[in-house]
């Protein structure tokens, strides 16, 4: 009896240690695929990254500020934009929206507003507020920014005639007015069209907020919140360090292949 009973011992760890080999073999794949995707999906600096990559390589955000910088509608302090951008060239918008909006701007905003979202999901506040920060553009439009965007428009345009020139003089050189000729001056008219255009868009620098709301939503102090916050944790926590219990399969692996060869 006293025999039998190390053998049926060994017998069970070496099958032991047979289920958890095949558990180890199963759920490593699994373990390590789940942590390569938290460590991208809840890390603000590799989400932002993709974010970015998308909307900044595949021109998505460029098309949307062209939109809505020379739509149908844009008008900065009184000036038709649609009309001022009318003969710029693709690469030439692409190039003053570069001057406004550079790569790395935007590339910070989705940063800045992907880290206040999980800031936001670890801690207990039930309002959601997310922003973008537009002072670099306040910045730019103050400085050489505005005088070179203008510049680049005047530059597209065509050679006023001389109706066009005595139509300017008629509405004091002051762009945005009905009927105003989007045509390039001699000087010294295209100098006061110039300064006109630029003092505009520094008093659009002038008129903007610091800040731009993104998202400002009061979700109330509701336990689905609460709920679905310690959910994400839990998926967070599970998937960052899950690899650990199959590294602990190994351990217990070893240690009854040791005891099966006793």
């Amino acid at each position: 009896m006293t025999s039998s009973r190390p053998g049926c011992l060994t017998m069970m760890a070496r099958g032991l240690a047979g289920v958890a080999a095949a558990l180890f073999v199963l759920l490593l794949p699994f373990t390590l695929l789940s942590r390569n995707l938290a460590l991208v999906i809840f890390s603000p600096p590799e989400i932002s990254r993709l974010v970015a990559s998308r909307l900044v390589d595949e021109g998505t955000l460029r098309q949307v500020v062209v939109d809505n910088l020379f739509g149908a509608e844009s008008n900065v302090a009184g000036i038709d934009l649609q009309g001022a951008a009318q003969h710029l060239s693709p690469e030439e918008r692409d190039a003053l929206i570069d001057r406004l909006l550079p790569a790395t701007w935007v590339e910070a905003q989705i940063l800045r507003v992907t880290t206040d979202f999980f800031a936001w999901f670890d801690s207990p506040a039930t309002r959601l507020q997310l922003s973008v920060d537009l002072e670099p553009v306040r910045s730019a439009l103050r400085g050489e920014a505005a005088a070179g965007l203008v510049e680049a428009m005047v530059e597209s345009w065509p050679a006023c005639t001389l109706d066009d020139v005595t139509r300017m003089l008629g509405l004091g050189v002051v762009p945005g007015q009905e009927g105003f000729p989007y045509c390039e001056p001699p000087e010294p008219l295209r100098g006061l069209l110039v300064g006109a255009l630029t003092g505009g868009m520094r008093l659009l620098a002038e008129g903007l907020p610091a800040e731009v709301p993104v998202v400002d939503q009061d979700f109330g102090d509701t336990e689905d919140l609460m709920l679905a916050k310690e959910q994400v944790r839990l998926v967070r926590f599970v998937s960052r360090w899950g690899i650990l219990g199959s590294f602990s399969l190994l351990g217990l692996i070893m240690a009854l292949a040791v005891r099966s060869w006793r």
